[in-house]
């Protein structure tokens, strides 16, 4: 049976239940009510047979008298008759009452309805029977229809009190079947609503439950179908649609980390080609030793390969020719290693160039961040446009500032905060300070300079991405600098936050990581 059919069968059963009882309880009302009507009928009837009575006692004195003939007419009888036909129609409500005298008074009340008519035809007889009136006779007559309604006068408070006793024993059994028919139904009710909770209320609570789960767990898990077939049908629906869910958030996160990967790697090749010219005259100067002395190294081999024959050789000093022939041999060799330091030289300067570019994928590896700072400061050196400024390393030997990190993430951190700070400081007398300490399980690594500052509305939105009003009067970047340091920090389980006093009060960037220890214990 489904779920819409129980609903309906319990709702029916409860139903039936309710009208029962309420038809019990019109029943005991109705009952109730005979029992007080008959009472009432039968007093109505008491005080109607007290003035029939009385009227009947006054004609039968009037015609016991002289002038009896005057009260023999119908007209004297007609108020009686009239008196003793609601008596009747009175006591044939109470005589339908089982409790009572009711038909016992009914009796009585014909029978005083017969004397009157018998009076009455003692009084007035038919003219074409030649009888004549019988005053006494009529008289006897009334006076038996006086006794009988005197007796029911009599009769009624004691058969009105046991009309009354015997409906409250009927009452009370009848409210004890109802207190029992109550009783079935509560139960009933109860039992109803037990089953009603099960089948629509707890299967309810459970796909709340499993839903908000699955909710919290991006819907990778599923709702359990339990409950009735409609439930499970329900359950059957949600863990699709949480499925396609879960794969387009699958399919999102996805698109959102490869992009996130491209912004990262434009942004750190923009930093590339940035430094790349600030360095270039750097790379000019051992190249241009690296000539000087080729061509010198040139002119002592050619000494050498052309010996004593050779167009500038005069006489046999054969002993002489040895002698020059060595030292231009050294001179040749000297040229060559200075040669091949000066090509170790751009060597270097090209590998800090290409580790920065370089994708480091996502290995992660420990890291020593002061080293990581002397090497961005090496390249920061290079910048012909900030060679005016001054980089100090506030680095304590005894500090071990070491963290689990992607070395070249951690560049590109260090050299985006190092790159603002030179931009922001004056020419000359700016200053720009990169320092770390550590404290318990994190290492504090900080960027500070003396440059223009940060008003409140900048440091607000200082990590917003796009964000491209610069501290400095350098060259307007993308606005995605300190966005991807901020991103880059946070996927290491760090922090940032940027401080400044206000306009011309310089700045100071702090960056928290989990120490080594504590970032192996996270990973």
């Amino acid at each position: 049976m489904n779920l819409k059919n129980k609903f309906v069968l319990w709702s029916m059963i409860l139903l039936a239940g309710v009208l029962g009882l309420g038809a019990v309880s019109i029943w005991n009302i109705s009952i109730l009510w005979r029992s007080a009507r008959s009472s009432s009928a039968e007093y109505d009837a008491m005080d109607r047979a007290d003035a029939a009575a009385s009227q009947a006692w006054w004609l039968r004195d009037n015609l016991l008298k002289v002038d009896g003939l005057t009260y023999s007419g119908e007209s004297n009888f007609a108020p009686i008759r009239t008196e003793l036909q609601e008596i009747i129609r009175e006591l044939k409500l109470a005589a339908n009452l089982d409790d009572g005298d009711g038909a016992a008074e009914l009796t009585l009340g014909q029978a005083a309805a017969d004397h009157l008519q018998s009076a009455l035809q003692h009084a007035s007889p038919d003219p074409a029977s030649g009888a004549k009136p019988d005053l006494k006779g009529a008289a006897a007559e009334l006076d038996k229809a006086h006794q009988s309604l005197a007796a029911i006068s009599k009769m009624v408070p004691a058969s009105a009190r046991r009309h009354i006793a015997g409906a409250g024993d009927r009452l009370a059994s009848r409210l004890a079947w109802s207190c029992l028919w109550l009783f079935i139904i509560l139960i009933l009710s109860g039992f109803i609503h037990f089953k009603q909770y099960r089948a629509l209320v707890k299967p309810l609570l459970w796909l709340r439950n499993d839903m908000r789960l699955s909710a919290a767990e991006e819907y990778r898990s599923l709702v359990r179908p339990r409950g009735d077939k409609e439930f499970k049908e329900v359950a059957g629906f949600f863990n699709g649609l949480a499925a396609d869910l879960a794969a387009l958030y699958r399919g999102l996160e996805e698109k959102v980390i490869a992009r996130s990967r491209e912004l990262v790697r434009s942004e750190r090749l923009a930093s590339v080609g940035f430094l790349a010219a600030g360095v270039a005259h750097e790379i000019n100067n051992p190249l241009s030793v690296i000539s000087g002395y080729a061509e010198l190294a040139g002119k002592s081999l050619r000494r050498v390969l052309l010996g004593s024959g050779g167009a500038d050789s005069e006489g046999p000093d054969v002993e002489g020719d040895a002698q020059a022939e060595a030292e231009a041999l050294s001179s040749a060799l000297e040229a060559q290693e200075i040669i091949r330091d000066e090509a170790f030289r751009c060597k270097e300067i090209t590998s800090r160039l290409l580790s920065l570019a370089r994708s480091g994928g996502d290995g992660r590896q420990a890291l020593c961040m002061d080293e990581v700072a002397r090497q961005v400061t090496v390249l920061t050196k290079g910048l012909r446009n900030y060679r005016d400024r001054r980089v100090i390393l506030d680095f304590k030997p005894s500090d071990h500032l070491e963290v689990i990190a992607n070395p070249t993430e951690m560049k590109q951190v260090f050299l985006n905060l190092a790159v603002n700070a030179l931009e922001a400081v004056p020419a000359e007398r700016g200053e720009v300070r990169i320092g770390g300490r550590r404290s318990g399980e994190w290492i504090e690594l900080f960027v500070e300079d003396n440059g223009k500052g940060m008003s409140p509305e900048t440091l607000a939105n200082i990590f917003e991405p796009f964000f491209t009003a610069k501290r400095g009067a350098g060259e307007p970047g993308t606005g995605l600098g300190l966005s991807i340091t901020h991103a880059i920090i946070n996927s290491h389980g760090g922090g940032i936050r940027a401080e400044s006093k206000g306009p011309g009060r310089g700045s100071r960037f702090t960056v928290t990581l989990p120490a080594g220890t504590k970032a192996l214990a996270a990973k």
